[in-house]
Protein backbone atom coordinates (compact mmCIF):
# COMPACT_ATOMS: atom_id res chain seq x y z
CA UNK A 1 0.00 0.00 0.00
CA UNK A 2 2.62 2.33 0.54
CA UNK A 3 4.78 1.16 -1.96
CA UNK A 4 1.43 2.53 -4.43
CA UNK A 5 1.37 5.88 -2.34
CA UNK A 6 4.85 6.43 -3.29
CA UNK A 7 4.60 5.50 -6.73
CA UNK A 8 1.07 7.82 -7.31
CA UNK A 9 3.10 10.83 -5.83
CA UNK A 10 6.47 10.31 -7.66
CA UNK A 11 4.51 10.08 -10.91
CA UNK A 12 2.05 13.49 -9.75
CA UNK A 13 5.09 15.00 -9.44
CA UNK A 14 6.99 14.01 -13.07
CA UNK A 15 3.82 14.54 -14.07
CA UNK A 16 3.57 18.41 -12.92
CA UNK A 17 6.87 19.14 -13.50
CA UNK A 18 6.80 17.56 -17.04
CA UNK A 19 3.70 19.47 -17.98
CA UNK A 20 5.48 22.80 -16.47
CA UNK A 21 8.44 22.50 -18.41
CA UNK A 22 6.25 21.76 -21.35
CA UNK A 23 4.71 25.17 -20.65
CA UNK A 24 8.00 26.85 -20.42
CA UNK A 25 9.14 25.20 -23.57
CA UNK A 26 5.94 26.86 -25.40
CA UNK A 27 6.22 30.29 -24.07
CA UNK A 28 9.89 30.56 -25.02
CA UNK A 29 9.40 28.67 -28.37
CA UNK A 30 7.00 32.28 -28.62
CA UNK A 31 9.94 34.41 -28.88
CA UNK A 32 12.50 34.91 -31.71
CA UNK A 33 16.33 35.29 -30.99
CA UNK A 34 18.47 37.31 -32.66
CA UNK A 35 22.57 38.46 -32.44
CA UNK A 36 23.23 42.26 -33.16
CA UNK A 37 26.37 43.07 -34.08
CA UNK A 38 26.56 46.96 -34.51
CA UNK A 39 29.21 50.69 -35.06
CA UNK A 40 28.32 53.02 -32.42
CA UNK A 41 29.50 56.95 -33.29
CA UNK A 42 29.14 58.04 -29.37
CA UNK A 43 29.14 61.17 -27.78
CA UNK A 44 28.74 63.33 -24.38
CA UNK A 45 27.81 66.62 -23.50
CA UNK A 46 31.20 67.29 -21.37
CA UNK A 47 31.31 70.65 -23.02
CA UNK A 48 28.23 71.66 -21.24
CA UNK A 49 30.13 71.67 -17.87
CA UNK A 50 32.79 73.17 -19.14
CA UNK A 51 33.57 77.11 -18.31
CA UNK A 52 34.91 77.63 -21.86
CA UNK A 53 32.53 78.55 -24.16
CA UNK A 54 34.28 77.79 -27.27
CA UNK A 55 34.29 74.00 -26.42
CA UNK A 56 32.80 71.28 -28.08
CA UNK A 57 31.58 67.86 -28.44
CA UNK A 58 32.92 64.73 -30.50
CA UNK A 59 31.38 61.73 -32.33
CA UNK A 60 34.04 58.52 -31.62
CA UNK A 61 33.63 54.94 -32.74
CA UNK A 62 33.07 52.34 -30.79
CA UNK A 63 30.93 48.78 -31.02
CA UNK A 64 27.99 46.80 -29.58
CA UNK A 65 27.63 43.70 -29.16
CA UNK A 66 23.71 42.39 -28.06
CA UNK A 67 21.62 39.44 -27.88
CA UNK A 68 17.82 39.76 -28.46
CA UNK A 69 14.58 38.17 -28.12
CA UNK A 70 11.83 39.37 -29.83
CA UNK A 71 7.63 38.78 -29.55
CA UNK A 72 4.90 39.48 -32.49
CA UNK A 73 2.23 40.78 -30.83
CA UNK A 74 0.57 41.86 -34.13
CA UNK A 75 1.57 40.96 -37.84
CA UNK A 76 2.93 44.66 -37.84
CA UNK A 77 3.90 45.35 -33.86
CA UNK A 78 7.16 43.49 -32.24
CA UNK A 79 8.63 43.24 -28.98
CA UNK A 80 12.16 43.74 -28.25
CA UNK A 81 14.48 42.63 -25.54
CA UNK A 82 18.28 42.24 -25.18
CA UNK A 83 20.97 42.27 -22.96
CA UNK A 84 24.72 42.85 -24.85
CA UNK A 85 27.90 44.91 -24.04
CA UNK A 86 28.29 48.23 -25.61
CA UNK A 87 31.75 50.01 -25.72
CA UNK A 88 31.33 53.91 -26.29
CA UNK A 89 34.30 56.29 -26.79
CA UNK A 90 33.64 60.28 -26.92
CA UNK A 91 35.53 63.52 -27.10
CA UNK A 92 35.87 66.51 -24.83
CA UNK A 93 37.34 69.48 -27.66
CA UNK A 94 39.28 71.49 -25.17
CA UNK A 95 39.17 75.45 -27.42
CA UNK A 96 41.56 76.62 -24.66
CA UNK A 97 44.91 74.45 -25.32
CA UNK A 98 43.54 73.02 -28.43
CA UNK A 99 43.88 69.64 -26.92
CA UNK A 100 40.92 66.78 -26.20
CA UNK A 101 39.93 64.65 -23.68
CA UNK A 102 38.54 61.31 -24.85
CA UNK A 103 36.51 59.18 -22.84
CA UNK A 104 36.33 55.31 -22.85
CA UNK A 105 33.38 53.75 -20.98
CA UNK A 106 32.33 50.03 -21.60
CA UNK A 107 28.78 49.27 -20.31
CA UNK A 108 26.12 46.51 -19.66
CA UNK A 109 23.57 47.51 -22.14
CA UNK A 110 19.75 46.84 -22.01
CA UNK A 111 17.74 47.92 -24.68
CA UNK A 112 13.83 47.21 -24.94
CA UNK A 113 11.82 48.45 -27.64
CA UNK A 114 8.77 48.29 -30.07
CA UNK A 115 8.89 48.10 -33.68
CA UNK A 116 6.20 48.91 -35.92
CA UNK A 117 5.86 47.43 -39.63
CA UNK A 118 5.41 50.50 -42.00
CA UNK A 119 3.18 50.23 -45.35
CA UNK A 120 6.48 49.99 -47.55
CA UNK A 121 7.48 46.86 -48.63
CA UNK A 122 9.22 45.48 -52.01
CA UNK A 123 11.18 42.49 -52.99
CA UNK A 124 10.78 40.46 -49.40
CA UNK A 125 12.31 43.54 -47.75
CA UNK A 126 10.00 45.73 -44.55
CA UNK A 127 10.37 49.03 -43.19
CA UNK A 128 10.10 49.15 -39.21
CA UNK A 129 9.94 51.89 -36.84
CA UNK A 130 11.62 51.99 -33.21
CA UNK A 131 10.99 53.12 -30.23
CA UNK A 132 11.94 52.17 -27.17
CA UNK A 133 14.43 52.81 -24.05
CA UNK A 134 18.04 51.07 -22.45
CA UNK A 135 18.94 51.28 -19.43
CA UNK A 136 23.22 50.65 -19.00
CA UNK A 137 25.49 49.75 -16.12
CA UNK A 138 29.05 51.37 -16.20
CA UNK A 139 31.69 48.20 -16.01
CA UNK A 140 34.57 50.20 -16.35
CA UNK A 141 35.44 53.66 -17.97
CA UNK A 142 39.14 55.21 -18.61
CA UNK A 143 40.12 59.04 -20.28
CA UNK A 144 43.05 60.37 -22.12
CA UNK A 145 44.15 63.76 -22.03
CA UNK A 146 45.99 64.16 -25.31
CA UNK A 147 48.81 61.96 -25.41
CA UNK A 148 49.43 61.65 -21.83
CA UNK A 149 48.59 58.13 -19.55
CA UNK A 150 45.29 56.78 -19.78
CA UNK A 151 43.33 57.64 -16.22
CA UNK A 152 40.76 55.43 -14.48
CA UNK A 153 37.61 56.52 -13.70
CA UNK A 154 35.34 55.41 -11.11
CA UNK A 155 32.13 55.92 -9.11
CA UNK A 156 33.46 59.63 -7.85
CA UNK A 157 33.91 60.13 -11.84
CA UNK A 158 31.11 58.88 -13.42
CA UNK A 159 27.46 57.03 -12.10
CA UNK A 160 27.34 53.59 -12.60
CA UNK A 161 23.33 53.69 -14.06
CA UNK A 162 22.83 55.36 -16.96
CA UNK A 163 19.34 55.00 -19.17
CA UNK A 164 17.71 56.80 -21.99
CA UNK A 165 15.40 56.67 -24.80
CA UNK A 166 15.70 55.06 -28.24
CA UNK A 167 14.14 55.74 -31.85
CA UNK A 168 15.25 54.58 -35.14
CA UNK A 169 14.60 53.17 -38.36
CA UNK A 170 15.10 48.97 -38.92
CA UNK A 171 14.98 47.33 -42.53
CA UNK A 172 14.24 44.20 -42.74
CA UNK A 173 15.17 41.21 -45.23
CA UNK A 174 13.42 38.10 -44.98
CA UNK A 175 15.28 35.35 -46.03
CA UNK A 176 14.81 32.47 -48.43
CA UNK A 177 17.26 30.51 -46.50
CA UNK A 178 15.74 28.25 -43.47
CA UNK A 179 18.27 28.47 -40.28
CA UNK A 180 17.95 32.42 -40.75
CA UNK A 181 14.43 33.70 -40.87
CA UNK A 182 15.38 37.15 -41.21
CA UNK A 183 18.07 39.65 -41.28
CA UNK A 184 18.12 43.71 -40.22
CA UNK A 185 20.03 46.58 -40.95
CA UNK A 186 18.81 49.20 -37.91
CA UNK A 187 19.92 52.82 -37.48
CA UNK A 188 19.13 54.02 -34.13
CA UNK A 189 19.83 56.96 -31.76
CA UNK A 190 20.05 56.98 -28.16
CA UNK A 191 19.38 59.94 -26.24
CA UNK A 192 20.72 60.23 -22.36
CA UNK A 193 18.48 60.87 -20.01
CA UNK A 194 20.71 60.20 -16.69
CA UNK A 195 23.53 62.75 -15.81
CA UNK A 196 26.64 60.37 -15.58
CA UNK A 197 28.38 63.55 -14.60
CA UNK A 198 27.32 67.65 -13.66
CA UNK A 199 25.49 68.14 -16.86
CA UNK A 200 26.90 65.27 -18.99
CA UNK A 201 24.34 62.64 -20.85
CA UNK A 202 25.85 59.92 -23.48
CA UNK A 203 24.45 60.30 -26.88
CA UNK A 204 25.10 57.45 -29.62
CA UNK A 205 24.04 56.60 -33.45
CA UNK A 206 24.14 53.11 -33.96
CA UNK A 207 24.48 51.00 -37.14
CA UNK A 208 23.80 47.56 -36.88
CA UNK A 209 23.33 43.99 -37.99
CA UNK A 210 20.99 41.27 -36.78
CA UNK A 211 20.08 37.88 -37.54
CA UNK A 212 17.02 36.45 -36.38
CA UNK A 213 17.36 32.69 -35.78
Amino acid sequence: MIQKIVVLIVTSIICFYSSLFADSFYFFNKFSYSADVGLVSGSSTWSKASSVADDSDRYRLGYQITGKASYDISDAVSFYFGVGYKALNTEHYKASNTDSREYRMNYLYVPASLSFMLPIVWDNVSVNLVLGGYGAYLLDAESQLGVNALQKLDNNDLTSFDYGAISGITFTYFSSVSFFHSINVSLTYDYGLQEIASKVTNNAITFSLATKI
